[in-house]
């Protein structure tokens, strides 16, 4: 891949596109993940994982903020037009995994850890991902 294609890039990269920008093959790609060493921090959203296009970026020796790139939450790809992160629906953010609107006074659990609603779209709104 070249520069102007890792631009091009989603923020969050599933393991397949990262392994590719960091020149490795499909099965490589994910065997480092199952063994705990892929060349990048790893972040897994409910049943995915994710790589920060940014962390791929500084791992090539790209700087990413020479190219407008910053480090975002873990996510997961959709079509809301906001980010690849999350989508929001009738103002209210929603679950990138399940669909579920996240509820502001409900509990959920965030990589093993409890965690409100209202935290987790507090994270999301100083990350940028929510406007």
């Amino acid at each position: 891949m070249t520069i102007e294609d890792i631009h091009a890039l989603p923020a969050m990269l599933g393991i397949e596109v990262a392994g590719r920008a960091l020149g490795l093959s499909r099965q490589h790609a994910y065997t480092l993940r199952m063994n705990g060493e892929f060349p990048v921090q790893v972040r897994r959203i409910g049943s995915r994982y994710k790589v920060s296009k940014a962390d791929v970026m500084r791992y090539l020796g790209i700087d990413p903020s020479a190219h407008g790139v910053t480090t975002p939450p873990a996510a997961t790809d959709n079509d809301g037009g906001i980010s690849p992160v999350v989508t929001i629906r009738s103002g209210r953010v929603v679950h990138p995994v399940t669909g579920k609107v996240i509820e502001p006074d409900k509990g959920y659990k965030v990589d093993g850890r409890a965690m409100l609603g209202a935290d987790i779209i507090a994270v999301l709104h100083r990350w940028g991902v929510v406007a």
